[in-house]
């Protein structure tokens, strides 16, 4: 079952809420481990391309330009180019 543009959005919220962990934002919203992790996935390339995420900005998402990389950047930039962190 797909998720609507709300889902979604709620979705990527909560995964921020629960400190970026997958597990606790599926359990959370009752999805699987691997939906959660796809529109995450797809959602941070989505970001990284165009600036903003088209799904989370329909439905007014506080988190719609946020690229989901201050887990694994930390104080550090996001390279768009080499998808890595730069210190």
């Amino acid at each position: 079952m797909a998720l609507s543009d709300f889902d979604h959005a709620r979705l990527i919220e909560t995964y921020i809420d629960h400190s970026y962990r997958v597990r606790d934002t599926a359990r959370a919203l009752k999805r699987s481990p691997h939906t959660v992790t796809r529109h995450i996935e797809d959602r941070r390339l989505e970001v990284l391309r165009d600036g903003s995420c088209v799904r989370c900005r329909r439905v007014n998402g506080r988190e719609a330009s946020n690229a989901l990389n201050s887990r694994t950047c930390g104080a550090g930039l996001f390279d768009k180019t080499t998808e890595t962190c730069v210190p």
